[in-house]
């Protein structure tokens, strides 16, 4: 088989396995955190630094938690199975304004986490993100896809489908991320230089 053929074989695999990675997603799905104070009592459950939330039967759902760990939290990371199917990647939204920023990866294994970190120097007047501070309500939104209106409907629908877990941890470091295509790129190159190796061998030996 000529160079030519075997980067297209690598090329069709990273492609179909994209494809059934995707399989059974319903839609975008699209996670919001955001924590809004606590005006009126009582407050929303009480959590610690770890803490775990069920998407509703229809892949959605408005959680209110209050931070009593007795830290201020700088990031948030929030972690998902391949239970009831895998979710890509590419295919979150994640939004925060408690945090600088949201980074999605896919951590190998059917594991997809979303990274929640950064926090704004004390004495910002706009737009500032202070994390969440001990003692804050903040709240997790599951519903609608990426261009839907924001509905905080508990009962909402989302793109998660019905019953996914999600685990969370505050304060910990980013997590290390193993992107599925780079895995099979390097499974395809390393087919690749391993058949023009063998080639070159045979020649040498001819």
């Amino acid at each position: 088989m000529t160079s030519a053929r075997y980067l297209l074989l690598a090329i069709l695999l990273m492609g179909s396995a994209a494809m059934a990675h995707a399989d059974g997603v319903l839609a975008d799905p699209r996670m919001i955190v955001s924590d809004p104070p606590c005006f009126e009592g009582p407050c929303p459950n009480p959590v610690g630094l770890t803490f775990s939330f069920t998407s509703n039967a229809n892949g959605g759902g408005f959680f209110e938690f209050t931070n009593e760990s007795d830290f201020d939290w700088t990031s948030l990371l929030i972690e998902t199975g391949s239970d009831p199917f895998t979710v890509p990647p590419n295919l979150i939204s994640c939004q925060t304004n408690a945090f600088l920023s949201c980074v999605v990866s896919d951590l190998g294994g059917g594991v997809t986490a979303m990274y929640l970190s950064g926090v704004t120097a004390p004495g910002c007047e706009f737009g500032c993100a202070n994390g969440i501070p001990d003692f804050d309500i903040f709240t997790i939104n599951l519903n609608g896809e990426a261009d839907d209106p924001i509905s905080t409907d508990p009962n909402g629908s989302g793109g998660w489908g019905s019953g996914r877990n999600f685990s969370a941890s505050a304060n910990v470091p980013p997590p290390v991320p193993e992107p599925a295509t780079i895995t099979l790129m390097a499974a395809g190159l390393g087919v690749f230089f391993a058949k023009k190796k063998l080639g070159s061998r045979r020649h040498s030996n001819g």
